[in-house]
């Protein structure tokens, strides 16, 4: 039961002042007037960020894409963690 994660409420970074983290996060996330040219920005983001995953060893202390909205928690057995994001979606 000790090795259990639990991730409930938020990440800490979200109720600090210290934007450094969010920063971070979304530094890629530049965009202009062109639609299309955002919808691909994103893609590329978001497929880039796959792909790193795929090297990276699992990092125990991050959280998943789900809102803070879902009310509703999953076990994720490859990483033995409770939390409320659903690991399953794709």
């Amino acid at each position: 039961a000790l090795a259990i994660d639990e991730k409930i409420g938020y990440p800490e970074y979200l109720g600090s002042t210290n934007t450094l983290e969010l920063d971070k996060m979304y530094q890629e996330y530049v965009f202009n007037t062109s639609y299309i040219n955002n919808i691909l920005k994103l893609l590329t983001i978001k497929s880039n960020e796959s792909i790193r995953m795929l090297r990276d060893p699992v990092d125990r202390k991050a959280w998943g894409p789900s809102p803070p909205t879902t009310v509703n928690a999953f076990y994720n057995p490859p990483t033995n963690q409770i939390s409320k994001e659903n690991i399953f979606e794709i």
